[in-house]
């Protein structure tokens, strides 16, 4: 009778070796790929927010909405006939999820998770069915009139005059409009300062809502050429946020900062 050929122990163990070897070879390539993916797939969210936003301005003469009235919130409202019940465009597939909370009105988002406007009923006006998200508007894109009462963010330096309130600008590829963040908006200054971690936007700068490390050390971001682009983060503050805002303040190369200054978890990443 023939022997029945089969594995014997140790070439069992060097097949398992072997696999195990090439998973840990492979893994990191597949992650890699897996964040470029979604690193496009938030690209196409904003390409379908320049729709909406362009839409919005060509019916409002070019204008922006008077969002200072309700900085969180209002503009949600003002963009709801726009983007419809179309809910996947409010989220980057990094951050599809909010983090655990207490059930409130408002929860900080992160890195990983989206920010949360009214995780119960929604106060009045506001659309049930857009409760969370992962990207926010640049506060000062708002229209706000002359004459308007709305306390300013920095009335030392920067009131209403510092808001764009039209899409009319030059150089528009620098003013950022919507980007990826952990809060539904925020009006970022040019003294900011960066977070000491990732994701400590909770307790740093209007700037820390924007950096953080969401896709490889970058975010994207729609700016008001109505264009969509990645953006480093160090380089967040060489963009034109306001009409007032330094962009050769003192968190870039020009304005004399030096690797030493950032934090740790920024300091590998790309200077402007």
């Amino acid at each position: 009778m023939n022997k029945r050929k089969a594995y014997t122990l140790i070439e069992l163990l060097v097949s398992i070796a072997v696999i195990v070897l090439l998973m840990a070879i492979l893994l990191p390539t597949l992650q890699h790929v897996r964040k470029q993916a979604q690193a496009v797939a938030c690209q196409s969210n904003l390409k379908q927010w320049s729709l909406y936003f362009s839409m919005y301005t060509h019916d409002n003469n070019g204008n922006f909405f008077a969002h200072w009235l309700n900085p969180q919130t209002h503009w949600l409202q003002a963009m709801q006939s726009y983007y419809a019940d179309n809910n996947d465009v409010f989220l980057c597939p990094t951050a599809t999820k909010p983090r655990p909370g207490p059930d409130q009105y408002y929860i900080i988002g992160s890195t990983s998770s989206a920010w949360v406007c009214h995780p119960g009923p929604p106060p009045p006006g506001l659309p049930p069915e857009h409760v969370c998200g992962s990207y926010g508007l640049n506060s000062w894109v708002s229209d706000v009139p002359q004459d308007s009462t709305a306390p300013a963010y920095n009335s030392d330096t920067e009131d209403y005059l510092s808001c764009w309130r039209t899409c009319y600008v030059n150089a528009a590829a620098t003013v950022p409009v919507l980007l990826d963040c952990a809060l539904p908006s925020s009006p970022p200054h040019g003294t900011d300062t960066p977070p000491e971690y990732d994701d400590a936007c909770f307790s740093c700068s209007p700037m820390s809502a924007f950096c953080m490390d969401r896709h490889e050390a970058h975010i994207n971001g729609l700016f008001m050429d109505w264009s969509v682009a990645k953006v480093g983060l160090k380089q967040l503050w060489t963009l034109k946020w306001n009409r007032q805002f330094d962009t050769a303040g003192p968190w870039t190369t020009t304005g004399g900062v030096r690797p030493s200054d950032w934090p740790k978890w920024m300091r590998n990443s790309k200077d402007y």
